[in-house]
């Protein structure tokens, strides 16, 4: 008895247990939700409606099926009195009423797919807001308790979306209605049997000629939009760093809200059909209960059955509805929503860890603030976080780190690059990668130069070159020193494998791809007016998304194949429809990705920049997979734009287009020489 009480407890203990980790989890998210400055007004007054009237479905479907109860003691009440005219007049009345109920049954189950649905859109939009913004999407993956943040995101918050909602509908049908309506048709007469199992057939085919083929249809769709979906988040995630140094996560969180849109649409048509599968549900459940006095009825009339046997075969196995426990058989909906909650939760606070990082390296830049200082400027969304779990979120634990040994950098609107004593190190490690660089590209004096020197980087691998370009741009601060460059707007960065958007295919035309990331056409721009679409701006609040997609029309498309020569990717006019038509070749979509080689894709954003003419130029060996012959000539190109070009490369000819020389040693060392020296050395 001891060992069944203990095992007993232990059971209780872990549901309750389950219980609080879900409604702390829980609570976070919806007080980050109520509290989201992204999420507009309409929306949560669009929710709200949606909850207050599946309330009202509810409550009505409820009660109606209580009330439908009456109809039925009253011609069983009848029969038992063996009055025919009477049985016969409530049987009528029962199934005028089960029409006006069935309509509500329908409209209860629409309704509650329709507010799960729009919530977990809702949801998604608000936490790829704050995903996509201080770059917690690249930070994140340096997070080692936070595994596959992009299922987090997606999967996960499907599943408590609508684990949500499906226990509470749960619990509150269960407490208003104590009585089910299910039923097992069992008969003493078995002559019966062949009729029910003929009325059984005739549901099934009826379902499956008309419900099943639309909704296999329909599921297919949906799983391949939800693939889709999950696979452009898991995108995001791999190319993180690729993004992040194009500045591009204003593009890529549009494109994921479109795909979004398309996975939302596809599942409107879905319910449609599964509220009317349920109705035909409800009639065919309620016919059930008919169709057995229907066949008996006039065997009991001619006495050849009893009244408990009639009732009997009609309501055997409701006792067995009534005992069932609500509890025990919603422990793995309990237990599911407690993971999914609590997977999506860390993910939370894990990206609002960021965003307090971010704004405590950026406070400590402007004035040097202390601890205290650093509190009172926390964002509403980490501190209502840690409050709400009272977790520790990392902030004074970390404190230290946060503020000491971080690089600052200062954007300012001249083309100048200057490191002052800079130093820095791996995320996460202790491990020096450069010690105390000074550098000024300096303003060329003479007239036939472009302008600002130019830069070569060279070095053994994995000596922190790369790294360098992650240090600039801001995506790396663990060092110290200080760090002046132009807006990262007004730069571009190439890294050695090139980033080519996942557009959807209507839009993945080359001339988007070349004109991206400073220009996007408007044609693949999501306007923000989806009745959950939220106020999504990167970083600056002012900012308009559409600002840069609408100026794509300006560029002529003489001008782009003008840079199609230029980089020698003429030959792409095979993907064209009209091969003697030049112009067509810009419009002609493909899965350029997997279409082109890695040489063209480097010429491709070797083109990006021809087009854009940042200000400043970072070349990560972008020309790696290139011949000689073609990488001099992308350089000749890049020269051209008056801009400096500041260069990682292992081929010692690559100095020549280069004013400077940093190279690289061991330890942390370095020298800087001038181009000639440094071809000068054997």
């Amino acid at each position: 008895m001891p060992t069944c009480l203990t095992t007993a407890w232990r059971q209780f203990y872990v549901l309750l247990s389950h219980g609080i980790t879900t409604y702390r989890n829980t609570k976070l998210i919806l007080s980050l939700l109520t509290k989201s400055n992204t999420i507009q007004h309409k929306t949560k007054r669009y929710l709200l409606k949606l909850l207050v009237l599946r309330v009202v479905v509810l409550i009505i479907t409820v009660l109606g099926g209580i009330g439908i109860s009456y109809p039925m003691n009253w011609y069983s009440t009848a029969l038992n009195e063996r009055n025919k005219d009477e049985f016969w007049n409530y049987l009528k009345l029962f199934v005028c009423c089960v029409c006006v109920y069935v309509p509500f049954v329908a409209l209860d189950g629409y309704v509650g797919d329709l507010l799960a649905m729009r919530f977990r859109q809702t949801l998604t939009n608000m936490l790829f807001d704050v995903y996509m913004t201080k770059r917690a999407y690249y930070h994140i993956r340096f997070k080692s308790d936070i595994d596959n943040p992009g299922q987090r995101f997606g999967d996960d918050i499907k599943s408590f979306a609508y684990g949500v909602f499906d226990f509470l509908n749960v619990i509150l049908k269960h407490t208003l209605n104590l009585l089910g309506f299910s039923y097992v048709l069992y008969t003493i007469d078995m002559s019966s049997i062949p009729y029910l199992i003929a009325f059984s057939l005739c549901g099934t085919i009826f379902a499956l000629t008309v419900f099943s083929q639309r909704l296999t249809e329909l599921s297919y769709v949906i799983m391949k939009d939800q693939a889709d979906f999950v696979t452009n988040i898991i995108r995001i995630h791999d190319s993180a760093e690729s993004i992040a140094l194009y500045n591009a996560a204003r593009h890529e969180r549009n494109w994921l809200q479109m795909r979004l849109e398309t996975l939302i649409s596809d599942g409107l048509v879905n319910i449609r059909w599964l509220a009317a599968l349920s109705a035909f549900s409800e009639v065919f459940r309620f016919l059930s209960i008919v169709f057995p006095y229907m066949l008996l009825a006039e065997k009991y009339f001619r006495e050849e059955i009893t009244m408990g046997q009639l009732s009997q075969s009609v309501y055997a196995f409701s006792a067995l509805l009534r005992a069932l426990n609500i509890i025990i058989n919603n422990i793995p909906t309990l237990t599911s929503l407690s993971a999914t909650s609590t997977r999506v939760g860390d993910a939370i606070l894990a990206v609002h860890n960021i965003h307090y990082e971010h704004q405590c390296n950026m406070q400590q830049m402007k004035n040097g603030c202390h601890d205290d200082d650093v509190d009172d400027t926390l964002d509403t969304y980490t501190q209502e976080a840690a409050s709400l779990l009272n977790r520790d979120n990392g902030t004074h634990n970390h404190m230290d780190a946060i503020l000491k040994s971080k690089i600052s950098t200062k954007e300012t609107d001249s083309n100048v690059l200057k490191l002052e004593n800079v130093s820095y190190f791996a995320p996460n490690s202790d491990f020096l990668l450069l010690h105390e660089l000074n550098l000024h590209l300096q303003q060329s004096t003479t007239t036939s130069d472009r302008g600002l020197q130019s830069l070569l980087i060279v070095g053994y691998s994995g000596c922190g070159k790369s790294s360098l370009f992650r240090v600039i741009s801001g995506l790396w601060n663990d060092g110290y020193g200080h760090i002046s460059r132009p807006k990262l707007k007004h730069c571009l960065f190439l890294p050695q494998k090139p980033y080519l958007p996942n557009l959807p295919m209507e839009f993945n035309t080359l001339r988007n791809q070349l004109l991206f990331p400073k220009y996007v056409s408007s044609e693949s721009t999501m306007m923000n007016d989806n009745i959950t679409a939220t106020l999504f701006h990167e970083d600056d609040p002012t900012a308009n998304m559409n600002e840069e997609a609408l100026s794509a029309s300006l560029i002529d498309d003489q001008d782009i194949l003008n840079v199609l020569e230029k980089i020698n990717l003429t030959h792409l006019d095979t993907y064209g429809s009209d091969t003697q038509n030049k112009q067509a070749l810009l419009y002609c979509t493909a899965d350029w990705c997997n279409c082109l080689s890695v040489g063209e894709q480097q010429r491709l954003a070797i083109g990006r920049c021809l087009l854009s003419k940042p200000n400043m130029v970072f070349v990560d060996e972008a020309t790696s997979a290139l011949d000689e012959a073609n990488e001099c000539a992308m350089y000749e190109q890049l020269k051209a734009l008056d801009a400096p070009i500041i260069s990682i490369g292992h081929h010692k000819g690559l100095a020549k287009y280069h004013d400077l020389v940093l190279q690289f040693e061991r330890n942390g060392k370095w020298k800087l020489l001038q181009a000639q020296q440094y071809l000068n050395e054997k």
